[in-house]
């Protein structure tokens, strides 16, 4: 509280910030299963590396923001697809297939930037009993059947990290991992 000038007294009411959920990215969705036909189903998904909080990997931060094409849209660029096969298993599903990326790389022998494809698989239980040990389990997710849809977007992003290779080298011959470069002291 505090008293303005006139006498009066204003109270001001700070308002909590509203807690921020990221819009769901790879969305699953119980209900598409019964137009599909018979099991299994094949689900498809495109998003960026952006929308899947891997800022650090985009092709798009390799180059300067002057080299850049006007108009360039982030959330357009598509360098993540999944794709996966469905099946129902008991009272859940079961997930199987890959996730595949194009990230942003900086070689590790010259030091030049470039775009690396990454394959990776994802196989994953969707269950619609909670089990505790499931926040342990990477390979499990819970899904109640309550609820019609649910976001992969934390394994999709996962799998894309384990992906990447932890030596980065681009095509040029003197960088080719068959051509290592001796310390001579």
């Amino acid at each position: 509280m505090r008293a303005d000038g006139g006498g009066r007294v204003c109270v001001s009411r700070r308002r909590r910030p509203k807690e921020h959920t990221p819009p769901p990215v790879v969305l699953l969705q119980r209900s598409d299963f019964k137009y599909l036909g018979k099991p299994p189903w094949v689900f498809t998904s495109q998003c960026s590396l952006q929308r899947l909080h891997l800022p650090e990997l985009a092709v798009e931060n390799l180059t300067p923001p002057a080299e850049q094409q006007q108009g360039e849209d982030d959330e357009s660029t598509a360098d993540v697809a999944v794709d996966l096969e469905v099946t129902p298993a008991g009272s859940g599903f079961f997930l199987r297939g890959s996730i595949s990326a194009t990230v942003g790389r900086c070689c590790d022998m010259c030091g030049d930037a470039f775009a690396q494809r990454v394959d990776g698989p994802m196989s994953l239980w969707l269950t619609a009993t909670e089990n505790e040990f499931a926040e342990d389990a990477d390979d499990e997710m819970y899904w109640p059947e309550s609820r019609n849809t649910i976001d992969l977007s934390g394994a999709v992003r996962d799998t894309v990290v384990l992906a990447v290779p932890t030596q980065a080298r681009c095509t040029r011959v003197e960088c080719a991992p068959d051509n290592e470069r001796r310390c001579v002291l």
